[in-house]
């Protein structure tokens, strides 16, 4: 059976987006990417929320798929214009996703956002959790507004792989 994974990074305070669901606060890629590749050729599937998929199709890379070579599901309630890179699906995501998980393939990754990890965690379909927290804290004027506790509100209670990005000027240290 494939796992549904939850890869996704948080600042310091468990912020996932500012209120616009900008990501500009994460560190450009490096040639240490910290596992991202080695996690990329573990999945052959992606299953997105509408407001990422357009915040992907019309912001961060709008004229090449992001996810190109992987299936492609976005979740979504409204009707949108065909898109070859992706199968839209509505519904019962949760019936879906089971079925996704029994078919053939390698693991699924779950790139959000917050609206659609909700739902995944309220129906327990999540396997495994990989939460990369980044030294950034956010401020009170800093508009952060889409957080960690808001996608995974009952944190506390689930057991959780952490990675950790650590800059050269980073004080102290991470062990991967």
């Amino acid at each position: 059976m494939r796992n549904i994974i939850l890869y996704i990074a948080t600042s310091l305070d468990g912020y996932l987006a500012r209120e616009d669901g900008a990501l500009d606060w994460l560190p450009q890629p490096t040639e240490d990417d910290m596992g991202y590749a080695d996690f990329y050729d573990t999945i052959d599937t992606v299953v997105i929320g509408r407001t990422t998929y357009e915040q992907i199709t019309q912001e961060l890379s709008p004229d090449v798929w992001a996810y190109e070579g992987k299936t492609s599901y976005v979740a979504t309630s409204k009707t949108l214009t065909p898109d070859p890179n992706v199968s839209f699906i509505n519904g019962d995501i949760a019936t879906f996703i089971s079925n996704l998980k029994n078919a053939p393939g390698k693991d699924i990754w779950l790139v959000g956002g917050g609206k659609l990890i909700d739902a995944f965690v309220r129906a327990n379909l999540i396997d495994k959790y990989i939460i990369t927290i980044i030294p950034f804290n956010s401020t009170p004027t800093s508009s952060f507004s889409i957080s960690l506790e808001y996608a995974i509100p009952n944190f506390i209670m689930i057991k959780i792989s952490f990675s950790c990005y650590c800059p050269i000027y980073s004080l102290g240290s991470c062990s991967r």
